[in-house]
């Protein structure tokens, strides 16, 4: 029976290894997709600020679209 449960904690241990790492620190990967995906959040509301600039400076719609096309 301990034979049985030393196995099963071997085997639990090496699937947390694997998932940690060896040197037990965690993966890089989920770090650096969070802070791409906050960068990115952050270009995204960037972009919408200048946009919501232009719009304003601009006045109304029709004046922006007359300043889009140059008319």
């Amino acid at each position: 029976m301990s034979d049985e449960m030393n196995d099963e904690k071997a085997a639990t241990r090496s699937k947390v290894r694997g998932r940690i790492g060896v040197d037990g620190a965690a993966p890089r990967w989920p770090r650096m997709r969070n802070l791409l995906i906050i960068a990115g959040d952050g270009v995204g509301v960037a972009v919408l600020i200048a946009a919501l600039a232009l719009i304003a400076s601009h006045g109304s719609a029709l004046d922006f679209m007359v300043a889009a096309t140059g008319r």
